[in-house]
């Protein structure tokens, strides 16, 4: 095989986190065989950077790369469902006469920044269902004046929750 360009393609291996203080996810990658994989977590605007460690194959030696992606924009939260995959990852090809060698690194992508949008829409719906509800107490207790009283007590426990 190796008369024909074909030979052995080496081993790649992606170093995302060196240091070893980069949270791992762990996400189940199929179904039917229940393989499962660590990724490293990044937020939105985080730099991805680290070294591609490329063991002998038609190298002689082993050899590092050093790549740095400064604020990577990640719009979109990594997500693997029963139809659809959405993920981010890292792609080396190196090009050789017959055959080309591709290596992939997946990684998890986490957005925080969107909570706090969906939370203040929600308490909004809330405190405009919690006044149309007194308006009606008060519109309630003057159209039946002998429980005014009862109304009252039940619009004051409304407005403390």
């Amino acid at each position: 095989m190796d008369l024909l360009g074909l030979g052995s393609k080496g081993h790649i291996d992606f170093i995302l986190d060196p240091q070893g203080q980069r949270k791992q996810i762990e996400v189940k990658l199929d179904d039917n065989n229940n393989k499962r994989s660590l990724q490293y977590t990044y937020y939105d605007g985080e730099d991805v950077g680290g070294s591609l460690i490329a063991l002998p194959g038609e190298l002689t030696e082993n050899t590092s790369i050093d790549f740095h992606f400064p604020n990577v924009e990640k719009p979109y939260e990594s997500y693997i469902g029963i139809n659809v995959k959405l993920r981010y990852f890292l792609r080396l090809t190196i090009i050789r006469r017959f055959t080309n060698t591709i290596a992939e690194r997946d990684i998890c992508v986490q957005q925080l920044s969107q909570y706090p949008e969906i939370n203040n829409k929600i308490e909004n719906h809330e405190q405009r269902l919690l006044k149309q509800l007194n308006n009606e107490c008060v519109r309630t207790s003057q159209e039946y004046p002998s429980h005014q009283e009862e109304f009252q007590q039940r619009s004051q426990q409304l407005s403390n929750n």
